[in-house]
């Protein structure tokens, strides 16, 4: 099911750029829904092992007072309790947005900071990680130095003209988010996450995507 993670990443990232993965695990996001009333709410995404066949973990962090929402922050979205494997992660956000654009929170629960005492215990020191060496695959014919030199292509803002600028901005958005997910795509094919057929199957899919974004790029470029 890992294939399908990286499919969900992909949708997220071109269809919700406003949330983003924690600390680059895939199975964990965080972002934010604005309302009418212009509160910004916390959306927590937790992708369980068993996912697609069981539907994602999704809280609202603190709680909100809202007719699907408890005081626990978890959701009673009726997506969830009919879950299909067939869904995706996105669609759900573009749910709770549209029901909270039609009934916004009336308010935001307070949430009471504790102050934590100061402890006279020695803090241990944390071992020094190690840098992971990067992967050498055999398995695809794009060698690192090549997904390297797409990555590295630059294009300044400076040299396009007003009219032109939103476009680029959004090709190097989903440019870093392809970047994301080939950083995501080495650090769990490290831990032995994923299998080298599937790594080799998305590394390619990812060098193709910057190959196309760049090729945009530069024609935008002679736009100009």
């Amino acid at each position: 099911m890992e294939e399908r993670i990286y499919i969900e990443a992909e949708l997220m990232y071109k269809k919700q750029n406003d949330f983003k993965t924690i600390q680059g695990n895939l199975r964990k996001w965080v972002g934010h829904l604005k309302t009418r009333n212009d509160d910004s709410i916390t959306i927590n995404i937790e992708i369980p092992r068993s996912f697609p066949i069981e539907p994602p973990i999704i809280k609202i962090s603190p709680p909100i007072i809202h007719s699907i929402i408890d005081e626990s922050g978890n959701i009673n979205l009726k997506m969830l309790k009919n879950w299909k494997p067939e869904y995706h992660i996105f669609q759900i956000i573009n749910s709770l947005k549209a029901i909270f654009w039609k009934e916004p929170p009336k308010k935001l629960y307070r949430v009471e900071v504790k102050k934590v005492k100061s402890s006279s215990k020695k803090i241990k020191k944390t071992k020094q990680i190690k840098p992971k060496k990067r992967v050498s695959i055999k398995e695809t014919d794009i060698s690192r130095e090549e997904m390297e030199n797409k990555i590295q292509i630059q294009f300044s803002l400076d040299f396009f003209s007003p009219s032109l600028k939103d476009r680029v901005l959004d090709l190097q958005s989903e440019k870093i988010a392809v970047i994301n997910l080939v950083e995501s795509l080495d650090e769990n094919f490290q831990k032995g996450d994923i299998t080298a057929e599937i790594y080799a199957k998305l590394y390619k899919k990812y060098y193709n995507f910057l190959v196309l974004i760049n090729t945009k790029l530069k024609k935008i470029s002679q736009e100009n």
